[in-house]
């Protein structure tokens, strides 16, 4: 099983891989509001998906962390894009990166809107 907005709609769908049996995609339709994809790269390394990387999106109704991660259970992984599902009329005020390496960075609201998909790279 895994998470991830397979149809760009801006909420995460559901698929699964089942033994013996065929896999399944479960397509939310239930969720509406806002979302932000942000997606990660970080070129020259040995790390180019910035595995380990830390985001923190500020927005008017509260603060929402995800980290880069491969896997996500036993069995699951996971895409390499962050999702972050924004309450309705939220404002984006900052996001915050820190990468695998301790370094920080800072991009602005003004810059983010929601129902997007952001790529920093580094």
């Amino acid at each position: 099983m895994g998470l991830a907005d397979l149809d760009g709609d801006g909420d995460l769908d559901v698929p699964v891989n089942n033994l013996r049996s065929p896999a399944r995609i479960f397509e939310n339709q239930l969720c509406t509001g806002q979302s932000l994809v942000v997606h990660l790269s970080q070129a020259g390394t040995g790390n180019t998906s910035a595995l380990g990387a830390e985001v923190r999106l500020q927005t008017s109704t509260g603060v929402y962390r995800r980290q880069v991660q491969a896997a996500s259970g036993y069995l699951s992984g996971r895409g390499p894009a962050l999702h972050c599902g924004l309450s309705e009329g939220s404002e984006i005020l900052a996001l915050e990166i820190r990468w695998p390496d301790g370094i920080a960075s800072l991009i602005g609201g003004q810059s983010l809107q929601p129902n997007s998909r952001v790529a920093v790279s580094r």
